[in-house]
């Protein structure tokens, strides 16, 4: 069984701080971290080679050479990069594109398709929701959102995914894309062994003369069909109040008197 993950790099959102110009500025040299839900995607994708005898992971990202060391501390055999200036500034639609045409060349050298794709159902950073529905379309290959965990079944994959009434299960045919939200596991910890071989590892690059499947004019800056106009805090309201307790249940009932005290309740 072969799955493909797909992780996206992006700041550490802990250390950033607001800006009123740009929304959230970053300091200098923050560190590069994989974007949550695609961390879930890797969890999930690592859950089920736990249960394969014969399964093998191969981790893909566009310009996240951190993020590709930093899944493979945790699973996977294979990594490649893909990376290219013609690329840079692509807007999601267009990163899921290349992606796609990324994931066909992996297919092609292996001389078979991927039984499952798996990636978180948006970023952390920019959080549209786009790479992954535009990487289904460019395959043509039917797409599964809200992704909490994949078994491998009969003819495909049962996917149990999050909806507004609870839990619900879906067959999904071999081939298919993962948009995965969260994971009802915690996710695992590299060892020190697979950290040094994250390190020292030497990753593969695909390059966009290796991507011929790619629309040059659709993708990088000049193809953008999505433009971020503004990004900004949100201003606080005034009347905003901070709950401070010792416990969950002081904080409870703080919140439960000031509710009857707003007439709420």
């Amino acid at each position: 069984m072969d799955l493909l993950v797909c992780l996206k790099q992006v700041p550490d959102l802990a250390a950033g701080v607001p800006d009123p110009e740009v929304g959230v500025a970053f300091p200098d040299h923050v560190e590069q971290v994989i974007s949550t839900l695609d961390g879930y995607a890797l969890e999930a994708a690592a859950r089920i080679q736990d249960g394969c005898s014969n399964c093998s992971i191969t981790l893909l990202s566009l310009d996240g050479e951190e993020a590709l060391r930093s899944g493979y501390s945790v699973a996977g055999e294979e990594v490649m990069l893909v990376r290219d200036p013609d690329f840079e500034g692509s807007d999601p639609v267009a990163k899921g594109m290349i992606l796609a045409a990324a994931a066909e060349e992996l297919e092609r050298r292996r001389g078979r398709t991927f039984d499952l794709i798996l990636c978180g159902q948006q970023s952390a950073d920019m959080g549209s929701g786009l790479t992954g529905p535009s990487l289904a379309e460019a395959l043509r290959r039917p797409a599964v959102g809200g992704v909490l965990a994949a078994i491998p079944a009969d003819g495909g994959f049962r996917l149990e995914r999050e909806t507004g009434r609870g839990v619900q299960t879906v067959e999904a045919p071999w081939g298919s894309v993962a948009l995965v939200t969260r994971s009802d596991h915690p996710l695992r910890y590299p060892t020190i062994l697979r950290n040094m071989m994250a390190v020292e590892m030497e990753v593969p690059v695909l390059h966009k003369k290796d991507l011929s499947a790619v629309d040059l004019t659709a993708v990088g800056r000049a193809g953008a069909r999505v433009h971020t106009i503004k990004r900004f805090a949100p201003t606080a309201k005034a009347d905003a109040v901070r709950i401070s307790a010792s416990s969950g249940e002081a904080a409870a009932l703080e919140l439960l008197h000031g509710l009857e005290r707003a007439r709420v309740l």
